[in-house]
């Protein structure tokens, strides 16, 4: 059985790095002064649940779901890994921002219990890979 330390720095460095390396403001702002340590790094890494979506332009009947729903309290914080995401407003079809890989949503309203106004979706054509952590 590996002691704690070894476990903590297996996950760390071999389970998502790509991760950390991608949302490394998560877990390190010099601006703040802010590091995450390699306990807290290795609990949010552990927590993360992968999801697909996936775009089909094809299909002009397809309804685009919106990840988190409008006017409902997000259960997680979403992180973009790949792909790119549409942000509007409520029933607004043109985007307010395009986000990009390495960018995550969700948090204030699942930090602040405070209903979405937004929906995010898939941008045209792109399929998205994201984490989230509940």
């Amino acid at each position: 059985i590996l002691n704690p330390h070894m476990q903590v720095c297996i996950v760390k460095d071999f389970i998502l790095r790509d991760f950390q390396d991608k949302f490394d403001i998560f877990f390190f702002d010099p601006e703040f002064g802010y590091k995450a340590d390699d306990k807290l790094i290795s609990k949010v890494v552990a927590s993360l649940s992968y999801e697909y979506l996936d775009r089909d332009d094809e299909d002009k009947d397809a309804i685009i779901e919106n990840i988190i729903g409008l006017d409902v309290i997000s259960s997680a914080i979403f992180f973009l890994f790949e792909g790119q995401l549409d942000m509007c407003y409520m029933e607004n079809k043109v985007p307010l921002v395009v986000l990009e890989a390495g960018t995550y949503f969700g948090e204030i309203s699942y930090l602040f219990q405070t209903k979405n106004k937004y929906n995010f979706v898939p941008h045209p054509g792109q399929n998205c890979k994201l984490y989230s952590l509940q």
